[in-house]
């Protein structure tokens, strides 16, 4: 039997370059390159900026909150299930919805991170995932730009941007070249 074929029901071969005087034991994770350093790097701080965005979103709603109260009162006037709907009712609802959106946020941002590490341990569903964040992400930016939806807020404007253009160059570092093949070149999938 030559060298470089492998038994039936033996372990897979170590990952390219590793186990050759190292002195790792042959079946460790190559280190990330650059680019996908970088690029987790990039997705750290989109991540963080979700904090801006998030505290936009809640502000931006929270300056809303007379003409959601009145809008909801109207259309809610003859009352709930023959419940009554006053004032405190509904403004109590609307601060539950504030911190409903505030734990999303964190929610977003905490799965942000989580995926962009997974990414940097070289799983490749995880960049795809990071693909279609990007998207996302992109399109809330573009609206941010032509100032669509933003109220005025500046920091939600910003904010959406920035994770934008951020995110974009991530996504695209990510595929290009040594950081490709750090994904699929080679490796044991």
């Amino acid at each position: 039997m030559r060298t470089n074929q492998q038994m039936p029901g033996a372990p897979p071969p170590p990952f390219p370059g590793t186990g050759q005087g190292g002195g790792g034991s042959g079946d460790e994770r190559p280190e990330a390159p650059p680019a996908v350093r970088i690029a987790y790097e990039l997705w750290c701080v989109v991540a963080v900026l979700g904090i801006g965005t998030t505290i936009g979103v809640i502000l931006l709603m929270s300056g809303l909150q007379d003409t959601v109260v009145d809008e909801m009162l109207e259309q809610f006037s003859g009352g709930v299930n023959g419940q009554p709907v006053t004032r405190a009712d509904v403004v109590s609802s609307f601060h539950v919805s504030l911190g409903v959106i505030g734990v999303l946020g964190a929610v977003v941002i905490g799965l942000t991170w989580l995926v962009a590490h997974r990414m940097l341990r070289g799983k490749a569903w995880a960049r795809a995932a990071l693909v279609g964040f990007t998207a996302i992400i992109t399109v809330i930016g573009f609206e941010g730009l032509l100032g669509f939806n933003s109220g005025g807020s500046i920091v939600l404007e910003v904010c959406s941007i920035l994770q934008a253009v951020l995110a974009i160059g991530a996504s695209v570092i990510v595929h290009r070249g040594e950081a490709h093949r750090y994904f699929y070149g080679g490796r044991p999938r």
